[in-house]
């Protein structure tokens, strides 16, 4: 059945749509492109410096800086007490990270690749988000390991010219669905499956190993420019 959608929808900002000064939603979504700046690194720990130093390629090292950054910016934006660079964070059920401080049920995620950075930050709500690069999809299409039965034949439905499109946006519903909860490609993604109504709505099933975390779910589809998808998905805990 087509997902219904009982969890707050999440404002989407980026270059073309900025936020405004204070927070108005329960969940947003921010996106850029990879910035470069020698200030960018300022906001980030020591630890999260280390770990863009370690990047081999400047485009990947800028990717890691303009994500975390960015982020701590939007947790800022529920916090505001808080400036970026006094954020800490712990390690939550699966290695999934969480704000230090529990106090308002703050939940984020973020993804970065070497065209497009973004987050997403919700209060009392599991999130995740994805982004990736449209072309890598044309010639490579979905790996066989990823794409259940199902979602192959609604591939194979469509003409050619869609077809790299719908196999982006597999992907990163399954990687923002699994990165939710915390468990990555620990768990199959065809445990995570995806269709689509003539209407366009999203239809979401799940295996058995995704019963541990049943709903209510959100999954929407952004494309921030015509090279790249962005997928979130948000999920209310149960109690």
């Amino acid at each position: 059945m087509q997902e219904a959608p009982p969890l707050p929808e999440p404002r989407v900002y980026g270059p073309d749509h900025p936020a405004p000064p204070k927070r108005t939603a329960a969940v947003e979504v921010h996106w850029r492109f990879p910035q470069s700046s020698a200030n960018l690194a300022d906001v980030l720990s020591a630890e999260e410096r280390a770990q863009a130093d370690r990047f081999r390629f400047d485009a990947d090292r800028r990717a890691f800086q303009s994500a975390h950054d960015l982020l701590r910016h939007c947790l800022t934006r529920f916090r505001p007490k808080v400036r970026p660079e006094d954020w800490r964070f712990r390690i939550g059920l699966h290695g999934k990270p969480l704000p230090e401080d529990p106090a308002d049920g703050l939940h984020f995620n973020l993804t970065h690749s070497r065209g497009l950075v973004a987050c997403v930050v919700a209060k009392e709500l599991e999130c995740g988000v994805d982004c990736e690069g449209i072309h890598r999809f044309v010639e490579d299409g979905i790996p066989t390991r990823v794409a259940h039965e199902s979602e192959w034949k609604a591939l194979a439905l469509l003409p050619q010219s869609e077809q790299a499109h719908r196999a982006a946006s597999l992907w990163t519903l399954k990687e923002a669905t699994l990165k939710t909860v915390g468990v990555g490609f620990s768990i199959s993604a065809q445990e995570t499956r995806f269709l689509w109504d003539e209407g366009g709505g999203i239809l979401y099933q799940t295996g058995k190993a995704m019963a541990d975390w049943p709903g209510p779910w959100l999954h929407r589809l952004l494309c921030p420019d015509d090279k790249h998808m962005l997928a979130v998905a948000l999920r209310k805990p149960t109690s």
